[in-house]
């Protein structure tokens, strides 16, 4: 039996085969190669349209948004501003401020018709005002001449009955005489005060930025010497030099003080009083302090009355008025006062100076480049 034996390729046959091989990679190579470019050029046209979307999309934005912001700026933000700008001047009491008038009835409308209201309304009560102030301080001027006149006239006649009954030597008669000249010197110091006091609460001066420690300086050079001949030991320890405010009435707040610290500390060894200040976040905080004759701490508040004293009127001169006008200027001035004290060891007064809008906002336009 014949067994076959297998046939073996030719040569011809093994390149034939390697050359289709070679042929059908390079045509997937190139098929590859073709989808690969197909597909770049897909997606940059797909990139193109998205960016073109994109584009149309904020200029439909920009188209939207622009006029609207033009819109809301012309028609609610500008408006508002003067509205605020009005209401601010109305927050410092300026009733010359003026409001736009607004046609529409929407809600700045009505905002900028209820502000109109509210400044007329505050014109005409301010005007009422002015005018009830005016007849109350004639009134008060009125009264206070018609009281000294008689009082002079008691002044004078017991000065006269004096000088009559010297010579008699009757002490119950010169006693009763000297008490009613006591009195009506008195009265008519406390008409005086009271004058003072109705003055300077009608005071309306402006606010500025001047130099607290001259002041201070200045008036503690003004002050008399003691009757006594004892002059207090005054220190001044402020950590700043310059105080936003009304001097005037600072000036006067700052007498009446030196002026209580130097009455009640005459009787001590040795007086003493030291003024000390510091610039603290919220504001200005100054002390006045002495080692006078002090007072219960419960009194304090009494302290601050109109004609109150804590002390007899025998002993230390004076018409109550002067802590009145201290606070009546802390006031003024949005500030607070208030007193530590403790009988035989001293009184301190302390006064809390805040920083006012008024001096933020002049702060700042310092600090902002022209």
């Amino acid at each position: 039996m014949e067994t076959s034996t297998p046939v073996q390729p030719t040569m011809d046959q093994t390149d034939q085969l390697v050359t289709r091989m070679i042929t059908g990679l390079n045509r997937l190579v190139d098929a590859h190669t073709q989808i690969d470019i197909e597909m770049k050029h897909e997606g940059n046209r797909l990139l193109g349209r998205a960016r073109l979307i994109a584009l149309i999309l904020a200029l439909i934005l920009a188209l939207v948004i622009a006029p609207t912001y033009v819109l809301a700026t012309r028609h609610i933000a500008h408006p508002l501003m003067t509205l605020a700008t009005t209401a601010d001047r109305l927050a410092y009491l300026d009733l010359s401020a003026t409001s736009e008038p607004w046609l529409s009835r929407d809600e700045v409308g009505i905002l900028a018709a209820s502000l109109t209201s509210m400044l007329s309304s505050l014109r005409e009560r301010g005007t009422a005002l002015m005018r009830k102030t005016k007849e109350l301080e004639a009134f008060t001027y009125s009264i206070a001449h018609d009281l000294k006149g008689p009082l002079r006239e008691i002044e004078g006649f017991s000065s006269l009955l004096e000088k009559h009954f010297v010579e008699s030597g009757d002490p119950q008669v010169k006693h009763h005489i000297d008490i009613i000249r006591r009195f009506s010197l008195r009265f008519m110091h406390m008409i005086d005060a009271l004058l003072k006091y109705s003055r300077l609460e009608q005071q309306d001066l402006s606010r500025t930025q001047f130099n607290l420690l001259d002041m201070i300086n200045q008036l503690m050079c003004e002050r008399p010497t003691s009757p006594d001949g004892i002059t207090p030991t005054i220190t001044v320890g402020l950590t700043f030099s310059h105080l936003y405010g009304k001097p005037a009435s600072i000036r006067q707040a700052f007498t009446n003080l030196l002026d209580n610290a130097i009455k009640f500390s005459r009787h001590c060894h040795a007086p003493k009083i030291h003024i000390s200040g510091q610039q603290v976040e919220t504001g200005w905080m100054i002390s006045d302090c002495d080692n006078g004759r002090g007072f219960e701490l419960a009194q304090a508040d009494k302290l601050f009355g109109l004609f109150e004293r804590l002390h007899p009127a025998k002993e230390y001169e004076g018409t109550g008025v002067g802590p009145a006008i201290v606070k009546m200027m802390m006031e003024k001035h949005g500030a607070e006062v208030w007193t530590e004290s403790s009988p035989g060891e001293g009184t301190t007064f302390y006064l809390a100076f805040p920083y006012s809008q008024e001096f933020i906002n002049v702060q700042q336009s310092a600090k902002t480049p022209s």
